[in-house]
């Protein structure tokens, strides 16, 4: 089915804002979906609308003339903070941030929006009292030059703080190992992914025999857009490539091999001598040992007696004490204990788990953490019980801790120490596949 029966420059397939999708729920960012509009493309005529699209979609706003669109001053806003999450991954890279942004600007801006958009599912939403026709899922069309090179211009980006790719979180349960333009491009248009409000079927239309140009779409007016894509950005790995080997002339490296030859030959005869020349040499160069003085303190190693943090912590140790000490508490699991098992996650496929992540263990180590958190002692100085809030390190509340404000780094911070985020199950839909995720796919959602 169609909802876009007319395709041609200068038309749209949708238009304005149309409210939250019916068939999305848990999203990072509102589910909000366009209106179907099968006309003409809008003039933007305000002056915050026109700036909005210069500083959002540069490539699509007129130079001169009058600047048309196919998305209303709410619809950018909404583009702009669904890019504003995508773009500090891909920073390191403008090349890869112009391709990413311009993808989603053609599809939702474009005044030439229908050539290659087609609108497949749509329902009735009630605005202000009145049905209007809303967008749930739509085909787009890209020639196969233009996604590869678009996806091209960004694999190799690296996250400099993980030092991993950024587009392995862009991929969904393929990461960047078994990635690639049409994998990353359907994980983008999957509305189970937490940002993408619905779905987009991606559809690569491959060249045409000689190369030279995109093939045809199916027809209908369709056109695979098949636009400009900047270049991908090098390699870290390219980047620090080996410098070329000089070789040396032939003479030169037959005056070597004659003056180590000669060398060895002096040595090999005259054994004594030479071992007894070589440990008076050394014993000459240790001398200066004797006045050597090893400093093993890290104050003293790290900070010069003159500076302005040696001034503060003396400062402090003077007036409240040394500085607070880290304690730790070692969890491992006997021989008896839990076996390693392959978790299959709806979100990244298998993962191997060691026998320390089992649900039975993580409750055990709650009760543990919250018995330790509860311990008081009483003080014949003080005359009162003593709790860990009195004497820990609570650097969001100092002046009036409560044991929970306690600076605590454990595996169960990952579910803010409740018990009831540990037990909480959901069913969910991905690539068209319906399983159950629990705490472990919330822990590898964390760490990856």
């Amino acid at each position: 089915a169609t909802y876009t029966p007319i395709h041609r420059d200068g038309y749209c397939a949708f238009y304005e804002d149309c409210g939250k999708n019916p068939e999305v729920t848990g999203s990072l960012l509102p589910a909000r979906v366009p209106c179907l509009y099968n006309g003409p493309a809008k003039r933007v005529t305000s002056s915050m609308h026109l700036q909005l699209l210069q500083q959002v979609c540069p490539m699509l706003a007129g130079l001169g003339g009058e600047t048309r669109a196919c998305c209303s001053h709410r619809q950018l806003k909404m583009l702009e903070k669904s890019l504003v999450m995508s773009k500090p991954l891909l920073s390191r890279c403008p090349s890869c941030v112009d391709n990413f942004v311009n993808l989603y600007c053609q599809n939702t801006c474009s005044p030439n929006q229908s050539v290659h958009i087609n609108v497949t599912r749509a329902f009735r939403a009630n605005i202000s009292g009145s049905l209007v026709d809303a967008v749930l899922e739509y085909q787009c069309y890209y020639s196969s030059r233009f996604a590869k090179g678009s996806y091209n211009s960004c694999r190799n980006v690296r996250i400099p703080s993980t030092g991993g790719y950024a587009i392995s979180p862009m991929c969904g349960k393929y990461g960047a190992t078994l990635c690639n333009a049409e994998r990353w491009l359907r994980f983008q248009g999957d509305s189970s992914n937490g940002l993408a409000p619905l779905d987009i079927q991606f559809v690569l239309v491959p060249p045409t025999d000689n190369g030279s140009a995109p093939g045809p779409g199916p027809g209908g007016g369709i056109v695979p857009y098949d636009g400009v894509f900047h270049r991908q950005c090098p390699d870290d790995h390219e980047k620090n490539k080996a410098p070329k080997v000089t070789y040396t002339r032939p003479s030169t490296q037959q005056r070597l091999s004659w003056v180590f030859q000669s060398w060895g030959t002096a040595v090999a005869r005259h054994p004594v001598p030479v071992l007894l020349a070589s440990c008076v040499a050394v014993a000459v160069l240790s001398c200066g040992l004797v006045f050597v003085k090893l400093t093993t303190d890290p104050v003293e190693l790290w900070s010069a007696p003159d500076s302005q943090a040696r001034s503060e912590k003396a400062f402090h140790d003077a007036q409240f004490g040394p500085f607070f000490r880290t304690n730790q508490i070692i969890v491992t699991v006997g021989p008896d204990g839990h076996p390693g098992y392959t978790y299959n996650s709806v979100f990244f496929g298998p993962t191997a788990f060691s026998g320390l992540f089992s649900k039975e263990l993580l409750l055990q180590l709650l009760d543990l953490q919250t018995r330790l958190q509860s311990i008081s002692v009483w003080s014949e100085t003080a005359r009162r019980n003593i709790t860990l809030k009195d004497i820990c390190y609570a650097p969001l509340n100092p002046d009036s801790p409560r044991p929970t404000d306690c600076a605590v780094n454990s595996l169960l911070q990952y579910f803010q120490n409740n018990r009831s985020l540990i037990d909480a199950v959901a069913n969910q839909t991905m690539a068209g596949v319906t399983g159950t995720v629990d705490w472990r796919d919330h822990f590898l959602y964390c760490i990856k």
